[in-house]
């Protein structure tokens, strides 16, 4: 038996999934990116930051510390990546997507979701993350492209993991193909 049909997961963007993917962008899939690009101490510090919860996220303000921290390190990545383009070192394939697809996008659309309520902190994670993703497909990177799929997709499944199983109301659904 064959289908036309992906299955996929969708997930009911309430206070609390919101919250809980924020903060996964935030505190862990960014961190993972920055720790194959030899910006552990970056990494470290975006994950002691404290946990994205729904009433942050309904309140911008208590989010500044966030995005103060957030912009250092986009600067940081930023040096970097001026750094490898002086040098040299930035010869990438251009076929490389260090990241799978599902999560680029799950990242976009938190960034949007969470810019609607009146916080920049999804947008500049979402910049933070292309820009990370971008320095480790350079020569910069301290791990194989495989290697850091296999951290991100093992990240991406964690949370989709904690979704389903903490009552967020996760369905499974069929998405037709094409």
């Amino acid at each position: 038996m064959s289908t036309n049909a992906t299955p996929i997961l969708a997930v009911p963007m309430t206070d609390e999934s919101m919250a809980t993917l924020t903060d996964w962008l935030l505190r862990s899939l960014i961190p993972t990116v920055l720790d194959a690009t030899d910006l552990a101490r970056s990494a470290d510090q975006l994950c002691q930051l404290a946990p994205i919860s729904p009433r942050r996220l309904s309140r911008p303000r208590s989010l500044r510390r966030h995005e103060d921290l957030v912009g250092r390190v986009i600067s940081t990545v930023e040096m970097r990546l001026q750094q490898a383009s002086g040098s040299g070192r930035s010869d990438t394939a251009a076929d490389v997507h260090p990241l799978p697809d599902d999560v680029l996008n799950l990242a976009a659309e938190i960034g949007g979701m969470v810019a609607d309520r009146g916080s920049s902190i999804g947008a500049l994670a979402n910049r933070l993350l292309i820009l990370s993703v971008i320095l480790a497909g350079t020569n910069c990177s301290t791990r194989t492209t495989s290697e850091l799929r296999t951290r991100v997709d093992e990240s991406y499944c964690s949370v989709l993991s904690h979704l389903w199983q903490n009552g967020f109301g996760v369905e499974l659904r069929m998405k037709e193909k094409g």
